[in-house]
């Protein structure tokens, strides 16, 4: 660079290295044609250079785990928008923005076929990157095994045998399986450690109940079971995990009670906003002290039959 600048004719000529923490990572070459044109400012150049290598640092370091916790989405969420025939879907999911801190958070929805649609929602054990890797494995196990069970409850039971051999002891996945049928109100679920799903309706907020099981990968021979609840075309169905309901503010949770305020504060609204609207509140409500967790909300209705239509 230097012979470079010299046989065009320039007169001043300097090389300034770019510093990072552990030595150069770049260089800055500066060439005039007034000769002495750098003499004087030596120290200054260096100066700006100390502090633009590390910004150009962190830049690459930012840009770098932007990459990364959009690969990580896109492994733990479907890559196109829910869609379901015989179901409206709305979805939010606010990521912790720190990769350290990113949890495993996923959803699913699976065509069956004959009218069936099964929605899971869970919640992989870890923190981080790897963590996270090893959420989408759990995400994509149920989806295979999805396709050769029969009720909520038979997967969790084949899912639970895969992941007790595949996940690291101490980790385990949290999930709710909900198995709609079209043109039926009837609702069948599975709990593995996750929270219940709620009903919001004209008459207000319930947590469904049913039985509860331990999440997946914990111990063999689980026993899961399915209940049953009627859901009306009016209510929505939320499904969502422990990053909402359990965002903190001294002694207090979000809870139920938040969800149901930042229902009534939404209602009426679509399902896109509504869980939009859950999540921001979840979101608003954490004390900003406390470190930041993901957050899945997911809503569903039944969308009419053409029978009930005609």
């Amino acid at each position: 660079m230097r012979g470079r600048c010299i046989a065009e004719g320039y007169q001043s000529v300097a090389a300034f290295p770019l510093m990072g923490p552990d030595g150069p990572i770049g260089c800055l070459h500066v060439a005039d044609p007034k000769p002495g044109r750098f003499q004087g400012s030596e120290q200054t150049v260096e100066a700006a250079c100390r502090l633009a290598g590390r910004i150009i640092l962190r830049h690459q370091a930012s840009e770098r785990e932007h990459a990364l916790l959009e690969a990580i989405q896109a492994a733990l969420l479907p890559s196109t928008p829910a869609q379901s025939a015989h179901l409206e879907v709305g979805v939010c999911f606010a990521s912790a923005t720190d990769a350290a801190r990113i949890g495993g958070d996923f959803y699913d929805i699976i065509e069956l076929g004959r009218g069936r649609t099964l929605v899971l929602v869970g919640d992989y054990s870890g923190r981080g990157v790897e963590s996270a890797g090893l959420a989408a494995r759990a995400r994509y196990t149920l989806a295979t095994l999805a396709r050769d069970t029969t009720t909520p409850a038979a997967l969790f039971a084949a899912a639970n045998r895969v992941l007790r051999d595949s996940l690291p002891p101490t980790r385990f996945v949290t999930a709710v399986a909900c198995l709609f049928e079209a043109g039926c109100t009837t609702v069948r679920v599975a709990l593995a450690g996750h929270p219940a799903p709620i009903v919001l309706g004209p008459e207000g907020t319930r947590e469904v109940e049913g039985p509860h099981s331990l999440p997946l990968g914990t111990m063999p021979d689980t026993d899961y079971r399915d209940f049953q609840f009627t859901l009306p075309p009016e209510d929505v169905l939320l499904l969502y995990t422990d990053g909402v309901s359990e965002a903190r503010r001294g002694e207090s949770l979000f809870g139920l009670e938040g969800i149901t305020q930042a229902w009534r504060d939404a209602h009426p609204c679509g399902l896109e906003r509504l869980t939009c609207a859950i999540c921001e509140a979840s979101g608003a409500f954490r004390d900003p002290d406390l470190p930041s967790d993901d957050r899945l909300v997911l809503a569903l209705r039944t969308r009419p039959t053409p029978d009930a239509r005609g």
